[in-house]
């Protein structure tokens, strides 16, 4: 029989089964937990971890958890003393557990993909070694994926565990083969997987958990004004009027037809809009259309490049996971407020990167640089040096900061902007880059015909004809952010002094974990973002929520103190 998987992090419905196929097997199978009337088994480390899930369809049918250096605790302090373990416990260490595939599917494939997409996880984390307790009669095949023996062993209900260590230039080596059956050693052999090579690449991850309660196939859309989108940072308000007008008028029409081939008119208003020539202009499906295409032109194995962390999570993908290519991170602190020390911004700017990223204001923070600071910055840049500048959200900050007219005159300089969150276009995808007449040709060289629908092409143009329609918007954003800010501070959660459409938000007093707070709200159809997956700088009492109408802020702000107080 054949069987179609697929690994990915666990979303808060994975959870759901995860909990229920961990009772059916350590409660129900081992013996290791007593049974619950519930039949749901978790514990106090799921605030904290990770799960990586193999799905078949809709199910769950095998997971493993990864809990972070930063957690209270691991799973093997409850067995051992970590003074008497040949073991050194530092930031870069995790701990695998709960490695589980439920029985029907245990002579399947789906092992050596839960492996795969665990060290793939761990080398994203920037991990360098990773322990775990294996089941004495598997310790084989532990060892078979690269785990060693370390001589301590314990015994939970019928089972007998022993204490495995792993490094990262093993798990590495793990990771780049393509695992499938155990041989006659009980060690894993290599074989191809066809039909299920895509499923072993790790995804570049976004928010947008909300449209597991209204469904991906769109049979309940009317769910939509139930569920409080808060972890997409999609606007709040509706696109320009002559927008909605245009489009639904002639829209059967715009379905069926095929739009301009290269989007002529939307170049032409863009360049009449910013009063900058439409050759130093690119067009996309959206910024990370373009990041994908763009980047990988640019950037190389052996590029040499830096990102702010925490910042926008797909640049670490691309770079990270796609290229794979040298990444250096100007670290953003938390007891500073993640704003950016401008001194050491300039001696980083000095080194020689191949590519330097900037998001501006920075997502998932909102902190700004200055506009003149940039210039001056750029004035002195290095002569290797190229910088890419994603300023998705700079309209909410001032329309006037953009660097676009300074880019397009500039050899080495990117802007990166997308429409869909200022202009309320998220659901047609549409973007640009703007620079140099050089640096646009080489990108506009592979960019394919028809790369806007014909929808998105009329929005565009109405869109940027409509600015004072937009200017009112943000500057209402404006005023929504800084009330709902006061009211969660109101409510016991501190948020950093954003410029954006959105807040970064930590729990205060660390009494609730942001994943049981997001877990929590998640039942009343909120969703917040989670940030567990955004870099070393964010801790675990961390999420990011977007700015809403007065009215949804107030529910917001309504949930989340309702379900504070009912988990303290």
């Amino acid at each position: 029989m054949e069987y179609r998987f697929a690994a990915r992090l666990a979303t808060l419905s994975d959870r759901d089964q995860i909990y229920r196929i961990r009772h059916d097997v350590y409660a129900e199978e081992l013996g290791q937990h007593l049974r619950n009337a519930d039949g749901i088994l978790r514990d106090t480390l799921d605030d904290e971890n990770e799960y990586i899930v193999v799905r078949e369809q809709d199910r769950v049918v095998a997971f493993i958890s990864i809990t972070p250096p930063w957690a209270k605790s691991f799973s093997i302090d409850k067995y051992f003393s970590r003074l008497e373990l040949p073991v050194r416990f530092h930031d870069s260490l995790y701990e695998l557990r709960l490695l589980t595939i439920i029985e029907s599917r245990r002579n399947t494939s789906v092992l050596p993909m839960l492996v795969k997409a665990s060290f793939d996880y761990l080398l994203t984390k920037g991990a360098t070694e990773a322990i775990a307790i294996g089941r004495s009669e598997i310790l084989s095949m532990y060892e078979g994926i690269g785990f060693e023996r370390l001589g301590f062993t314990t015994k939970s209900g019928r089972v007998v565990y022993e204490l495995m260590r792993i490094d990262e230039q093993s798990f590495r080596n793990k990771s780049e083969l393509i695992l499938s059956e155990r041989s006659k050693s009980g060690r894993l052999s290599l074989k191809e997987m066809p039909g299920e090579m895509d499923s072993l690449y790790e995804k570049a991850y976004h928010g947008g958990a909300f449209f597991e309660a209204i469904g991906n196939r769109f049979d309940a859309l009317e769910r939509k004004d139930d569920v409080i989108n808060a972890d997409v940072l999609d606007a709040w308000f509706d696109p320009a009027p002559e927008i909605s007008e245009k489009i639904s008028r002639f829209l059967p029409w715009e379905i069926r037809t095929s739009p301009p081939t290269h989007a002529e008119g939307v170049l032409e208003t863009l360049a009449e809009s910013r009063g900058i020539q439409k050759r130093h202009f690119v067009l996309g499906a959206g910024s990370s259309d373009l990041m994908f295409r763009a980047i990988r032109l640019w950037v190389t194995k052996s590029s040499r490049v830096l990102i702010l962390d925490p910042s926008y999570g797909e640049y670490r993908h691309i770079l990270d996971n796609v290229i794979g290519c040298e990444v250096h991170k100007f670290k953003l602190s938390q007891n500073d407020g993640y704003s950016i020390n401008l001194r050491y911004l300039l001696s980083e700017f000095s080194k020689g990167y191949d590519w330097i990223f900037l998001v501006n204001p920075n997502s998932p923070t909102g902190t700004v640089l200055p506009y003149e600071y940039l210039v001056s910055l750029f004035e002195t840049i290095h002569p290797n040096t190229h910088v890419w500048v994603d300023e998705t959200y700079i309209d909410y900050v001032d329309p006037l900061m953009t660097l676009e007219s300074f880019a397009a005159k500039r050899d080495r300089i990117v802007i990166c902007k997308s429409l869909s969150k200022c202009y309320a276009l998220s659901g047609l995808r549409a973007a640009y880059l703007c620079g140099s007449e050089a640096l646009m040709a080489q990108v506009r060289h592979i960019t394919p015909p028809w790369v806007l629908g014909l929808p998105t092409q009329i929005a565009v143009v109405f869109a940027l004809r409509n600015r004072n329609y937009y200017e009112e918007r943000w500057s209402d954003t404006r005023r929504l952010r800084e009330q709902l800010a006061v009211a969660l501070d109101e409510v016991g959660i501190d948020v950093v002094n954003s410029q954006a459409n959105f807040l970064l938000c930590k729990v205060r007093g660390k009494s609730i974990t942001a994943k049981k707070l997001i877990e929590s709200c998640r039942r009343k159809n909120l969703f917040l973002r989670d940030l567990s997956n955004w870099g070393s700088q964010i801790d675990e009492f961390t999420f990011r929520i977007s700015v809403k109408s007065e009215c949804t802020n107030r529910q917001m702000i309504n949930i989340i103190s309702e379900e504070i107080f009912a988990l303290q």
